[in-house]
């Protein structure tokens, strides 16, 4: 089979065989430097917070190296990461065992396998159009737009590039296999397209592909036409076959083993992203959402292609799409349609590299909506390879028009060299580590909560707790429906002392999502400090539950279990001693402060208000009445209580702090502060308390407490 050539008129388009060796070697020499001196930078990046955890630092079997155990789980675990892809595990698992758990070399791999795939697809195009420099050009656009650092920075997305490697691979033994078209060329085909398939499944597509490059260049439906009237070889061009049915019915047929495989992974991939509760329910978003977002994005794409600035490693989708927006969209996507198809026989390649552009987004554009963004740089490493092949022949067919095309064929390829260098590197560098990754998505997008969220997680994971809650609150203003934040507030909560909030955040995570064992674990936790015993013993109960293997929750409540049979017998006792001294006020105030602490309040509040009857000025059992009042908010009565306090013991500095942390919880700051004043004015010198202290939470912003703690 002869190959097209499309291109006489400029240096530009060199032609076989008057292309060297030399040349071609020059072409791969130039890209794989290019590629390498922007992505260098990468062997000293860290691991990022989001997905590269999952995959390689916190993945047991990864960590393992190759293993036959670890072989066996990345062809049997379906749903782990929401994915099958097992090849894309081993060679995480090769990258182990090679450099160990260095980073930087896992992030290299990635640029290893980008440049490989940049030579591949220039000499893709290279064979089957015989255009060198536009296949060069090409091969430079893929290998460094800025909307491909995704791809290539991010450890995690090993499965783009990997699962590239292998589309190229089955597009050039599929060009292979044309020339001599027998079963064992065809073979080779299927082994390496099922090799794609298992890197990455979004090569359902390539299947597609193949039947538009059948068309061209591979013109497989009919020969090249001549223009008639002239014999010069210059004016020779490509006109696009008249597309038959008895033509294409072939080529469809010869590629049903591969749509075979495209369904398989297919159904493969939707089980293992249900089995993950990673897709979204049209009840949760119904489908004339995703299709206008689906709309939108394919226009977003191009516009980010030709302006490749403000990316984000995640696109919050969007609450509200409106139509004087989205109409323009749709119009504009279906007047390039309608324009591709009228020059498809004159020019052939607009049509193949749209409708490649249009084809091969669809898995990722969410129709069917996998995770919470609305779109993702990462998705355009395939697709945009057709927007480029647009935008190559097309403007080098216009240009060589010109009365200066040569020169300027020269001067374009160059100046757009460095200006994606530079403007490449740049991005390159926004993927060093989690901190910058996240505060850069949050300068260029707007209600970002997964950026929020991770920021909060790294922030945290540095040492920054105040930093790190302000993330996780920014997180829920935005999305009060992430558990992970509210989960994460919880554990700071807890560890500073604020029970309260602590369950608060625990528990709405719960409502939010029943079935996570380690939020029932760390609310156990909670209550069992508190003393709550009874409760700690019913949230490790449900972790085990939820969790059967959950070994620290079962033995947390064994624990608890044999802490409350301490208790029950605790209770027992002192209800035996009340019963030789009916008349002991301590006696009641101890079964109280027990009730209190497992929170049976009433029967608490029973005990407490025996003791009074009994000494009516016995300062514990008021102050434990207090303290019931308060948790229930009846603070007018918990107030009363504690003044009667303050007529017996007027100095009693922590009288004076609970009235004014009970004045602070009503959001009253003018008498919250008032008492504050009193109590240090009569001893209270807890300033870390004062620091820390939830109660006070709303009077902490006050020019008072600012300066207390500056000079405390």
């Amino acid at each position: 089979m002869s190959r097209v050539t499309l291109f006489e008129k400029t240096s530009w388009t060199s032609k076989k065989p008057s292309d060297t060796f030399c040349n071609l070697l020059l072409i791969c020499i130039l890209l794989a430097v290019t590629v390498l001196s922007v992505y260098w930078q990468v062997v000293g990046f860290d691991f990022i917070n989001f997905d590269d955890l999952i995959y390689v630092k916190n993945n047991n079997m990864v960590r393992e190296g190759i293993t036959l155990k670890g072989i066996i789980w990345a062809f049997t675990s379906v749903g782990y990461a929401s994915n099958w892809h097992p090849l894309t595990w081993i060679s995480h698992m090769l990258d182990v065992q090679l450099f160990g758990m260095n980073p930087g070399m896992h992030h290299f791999t990635n640029v290893i396998i980008h440049t490989f795939n940049t030579l591949l697809l220039f000499f893709v195009f290279e064979r089957m159009t015989g255009a060198v420099w536009r296949s060069a050009v090409i091969a430079m656009l893929f290998a460094l737009h800025p909307l491909h650092v995704e791809s290539v920075a991010w450890i995690a997305e090993r499965k783009d590039v990997l699962g590239t490697f292998f589309w190229l691979i089955t597009m050039i033994c599929y060009y292979w296999y044309v020339r001599h078209c027998d079963i064992k060329r065809y073979l080779i085909v299927i082994i390496c397209y099922i090799l794609g398939l298992l890197s990455k499944p979004m090569l359902v597509t390539l299947p597609f592909v193949l039947l538009l490059l059948d068309y061209w260049p591979l013109n497989r439906l009919e020969p090249i036409v001549r223009d008639e009237g002239s014999n010069s070889k210059q004016n020779e061009r490509m006109v696009g076959p008249v597309i038959k049915w008895p033509m294409i019915k072939p080529l469809i047929t010869e590629k049903i083993p591969l749509i075979t495989l495209a369904v398989i992974a297919s159904c493969m991939t939707i089980f293992a992203q249900h089995n993950d509760q990673a897709i979204y329910s049209l009840q949760e978003l119904n489908l004339s959402l995703r299709i206008l977002n689906a709309i939108s994005s394919y226009t977003a794409y191009l516009e980010k292609m030709v302006f490749p600035f403000n990316l984000a490693v995640f696109y919050p989708y969007p609450t509200i799409f409106h139509l004087y927006m989205v109409i323009p969209y749709s119009v504009l996507l279906l007047m390039i349609t309608t324009l591709v198809l009228f020059f498809v026989r004159s020019l052939p390649y607009l049509a193949i590299g749209w409708f490649w552009y249009l084809g091969t987004l669809i898995p990722v554009i969410g129709i069917v909506q996998v995770g919470d963004q609305s779109m993702a740089d990462r998705y355009t490493y395939i697709p945009l390879i057709g927007i480029f092949l647009i935008g190559v022949w097309g403007l080098g067919d216009l240009i060589s028009k010109w009365r200066y095309g040569e020169f300027a064929l020269r001067i374009l390829p160059t100046a757009l060299l460095l200006l994606l260098m530079w403007v490449t590197w740049i991005q390159v560098g926004q993927w060093k580590n989690s901190e910058i990754l996240y505060r850069h998505a949050l300068h260029v997008t707007r209600n970002n909560f997964l950026a929020h969220y991770n920021l909060g997680v790294t922030l945290f994971d540095k040492g920054d707790v105040d930093g790190a809650i302000k993330q996780y609150k920014d997180t829920l203003k935005i999305n009060p429906h992430i558990s992970g934040a509210h989960n994460n507030l919880g554990i700071i909560m807890f560890r500073i002392g604020n029970y309260t909030q602590a369950i608060y955040h625990f528990s709405a995570a719960l409502k939010i999502n029943p079935y996570q064992a380690e939020v029932y674990n760390n609310l156990g936790g909670v209550y069992y400090c508190k003393g709550n015993i009874k409760k700690a013993i019913e949230c490790f109960r449900n972790a085990t539950q939820d969790m059967p293997d959950y070994t620290i929750a079962a033995q947390k409540l064994n624990i608890a279990q044999n802490d409350q049979k301490n208790i029950d017998n605790l209770i027992s006792w002192v209800r035996g001693q009340l019963k030789q001294e009916p008349n002991n006020p301590a006696l009641y105030i101890k079964l109280g402060d027990i009730y209190r602490q497992q929170e049976d309040f009433n029967e608490a509040m029973k005990q407490y208000q025996m003791a009074v009857s009994l000494e009516p000025k016995s300062i514990p059992a008021m102050n434990g009445l207090a303290l019931i009042y308060t948790a229930q908010q009846e603070y007018t009565k918990a107030v009363d209580l504690l003044l009667r306090i303050r007529q017996i013991q007027p100095d009693n500095a922590e009288t004076y702090y609970n009235i004014a942390c009970i004045y602070a919880k009503q959001n009253m700051s003018n008498q919250s502060i008032v008492w504050l004043k009193q109590s240090i004015e009569k001893g209270f010198h807890n300033w870390d308390l004062i620091r820390n202290d939830p109660n006070l939470d709303n009077i902490r912003s006050t020019a008072f407490i600012n300066e207390l703690i500056k000079k405390h």
